[in-house]
C-alpha cells in the first residue's frame, strides 16, 4: 500500500524536475528492482504462514527459531543478489537499450541501479521482523513503520529534487528509510514481545532446511508474478521509449491504489485463514473468505468505473497536466482492477492452505502467457497492449483454474455446501 501512496506524493515533483523521459527512466529502474526483489519474496511469504501457524504454547521459542533462521537465509539471499545482479548492471549499455539521448544519462541509470541493488539487499534483512509481525496478527505495527518510512523518504526525495541531486542519491534517500526503519522498528517490536531477534542457539537445521525449501519453491511463484507485473514498463521502454513508460507507469499507479487497498485487507486476513486451516476450522475459513470476496469484488467494480470516468481530471488535479493517455489503456486498467482483486484474494487463501506447488505452477504459466501476449500487443496497438496481455494471462491461467481448485479443496476438506 505504501508504494502507491509514495507515488501520489512524489510523481508530480519527479515529472516537474525530470520531465516525462526522466520519469520513465526512474520508473523503469524501480520496475527492475521489483524483479530483483523476487529473490527474497519466497522467504517473506513462507515466514508469514509459519509464524501464523506456530502453536500458542510454544510461539516464543518457535518465533525465535524462525527469526534467526530467516535472517540467515535473508543474508545469504542478499549476497546472491549482489553477486548475480551487480555485474550485468555494470556491463549493460543502458544508453542503447533504453534509447537515451546521451551517454551521461546511461551512466546515471547505471549508478541508480547500483544504489537500488544495495538498498534492496538491506531490505531483505529488514523484511524478516516485519513478516513475523504479520504472522502474529500485528500487521498494523508493520504498516505504521511503512508509513513513517514513506513520509520520511518522500520528504527527503522532494528536498533532494529541489537541490538537483543525482538519481542515485534520490534513490538512497527515497528507498533507504524503509530498510533502516524496518530493521530498527522490527527489533524494537520483537523486544517488546519478549522475543529475541537473533539468538544463534535457537538455530535449528531442520527449520533451516524446511524454511529454505518452502521459500525457494515460492520464489518461482513470486518471480513469475513479478515478471508479469514489473516487466510491462521495461518492455514499453525498450519498444516505445521512456516517455511511453512514464504514461503507462502513471496510469498503473493510479489504478493500482484500490488493488493495494484490497491487498492490505487480504494480507490482514491471511494469518486468520492459515490458523483456521491449521485447526481444521473450515467453517470459519469459508466465512472469512466469502465475506471478504463479496465486499472487495463490489468495491473493485465500483472504484474501477469511477477512476476510468474521472481519469483525465485526476491527472489534471494531481499533475497539473493531461498526458494524453490512450483510451485502450484506461479501459484495460479498469477491467484489471476487479480481476486482480478477486485473483489476489484466492491467491491468499491458497497460501494459507500451504498450496505452494499449485500457486507456483500457475503463476509461472501466467507469466509466460502474459509476456508473449504483451509483446505481441505492444507492437500491434502500442503501449496499451501491455495491460491487455496481463488481463489475458490472469483470466485464462489464474482466474479460471483458481475457481476450479477452490471447489476441489472445498469438497476434499468438507467445507460448508454453500462455499461450493
Amino acid at each position: 500500500m505504501t508504494r502507491p501512496l509514495a507515488s501520489l506524493l512524489t510523481i508530480p515533483f519527479l515529472l516537474d524536475k525530470l520531465g516525462s523521459a526522466g520519469l520513465g527512466v526512474w520508473m523503469i529502474a524501480l520496475s527492475l528492482m521489483g524483479l530483483m526483489s523476487t529473490l527474497n519474496s519466497g522467504l517473506s511469504i513462507t515466514l508469514v504462514t509459519r509464524a501464523s501457524r506456530a502453536n500458542d504454547d510454544t510461539s516464543v521459542e518457535a518465533t525465535e527459531s524462525l527469526s534467526v533462521t530467516a535472517t540467515i537465509i535473508a543474508l545469504i539471499t542478499a549476497a546472491v543478489l549482489l553477486t548475480v545482479c551487480l555485474p550485468p548492471v555494470l556491463l549493460i549499455d543502458w544508453t542503447t537499450l533504453l534509447a537515451l539521448e546521451s551517454a551521461a544519462q546511461g551512466r546515471e541509470v547505471k549508478e541508480l541501479l547500483v544504489a537500488l541493488t544495495a538498498i534492496m539487499a538491506l531490505g531483505f534483512v529488514a523484511a524478516v521482523p516485519k513478516q513475523i509481525m504479520l504472522g502474529r496478527l500485528h500487521g498494523f505495527v508493520s504498516h505504521a513503520i511503512d508509513i513513517v518510512a514513506l513520509v520520511t523518504g518522500a520528504i527527503a526525495l522532494i528536498v533532494c529534487l529541489l537541490q538537483d541531486f543525482p538519481l542515485w542519491a534520490l534513490a538512497v534517500v527515497f528507498m533507504g528509510p524503509a530498510a533502516v526503519m524496518g530493521i530498527l522498528g522490527g527489533i524494537a517490536y520483537l523486544r517488546h514481545q519478549r522475543i529475541r531477534y537473533f539468538v544463534p542457539s535457537r538455530f535449528q537445521r531442520d527449520v533451516f532446511r524446511s524454511l529454505g525449501e518452502d521459500s525457494y519453491k515460492m520464489v518461482g511463484y513470486h518471480a513469475a508474478y513479478s515478471v508479469s507485473s514489473q516487466t510491462d514498463i521495461f518492455l514499453i521502454g525498450a519498444l516505445a521509449g521512456a516517455q511511453a513508460s512514464a504514461i503507462y507507469g502513471v496510469a498503473q499507479r493510479v489504478f493500482s491504489l484500490p488493488i493495494m487497498f484490497a491487498l492490505a485487507v487480504t494480507n490482514a486476513q491471511w494469518p486468520a485463514l492459515a490458523k483456521a486451516d491449521a485447526a481444521g476450522d473450515y467453517a470459519s475459513f469459508d466465512r472469512i473468505l466469502r465475506s471478504t470476496l463479496k465486499a472487495l469484488a463490489a468495491f473493485g467494480f465500483v472504484i474501477a468505473l469511477a477512476i476510468a470516468l474521472a481519469y483525465p481530471n485526476i491527472l489534471l488535479l494531481w499533475l497539473g497536466r493531461d498526458l494524453n493517455t490512450d483510451t485502450m489503456l484506461i479501459v484495460g486498467q479498469a477491467i484489471w482492477i476487479p480481476l486482480a482483486i478477486i485473483v489476489t484474494l484466492y491467491d491468499i487463501s491458497f497460501r494459507a492452505r500451504d498450496e505452494t506447488g499449485f500457486l507456483a505452477k500457475h503463476m509461472i504459466m501466467m507469466a509466460v502467457v502474459n509476456i508473449v501476449c504483451s509483446l505481441a500487443l505492444v507492437q500491434t496497438i502500442g503501449y496499451a497492449g501491455a495491460i491487455w496481455g496481463t488481463i489475458i494471462g490472469y483470466a485464462v491461467v489464474l482466474f479460471i483454474p483458481y475457481l476450479y481448485r477452490h471447489k476441489q479443496l472445498c469438497a476434499a476438506r468438507h467445507f460448508p455446501k454453500e462455499s461450493l
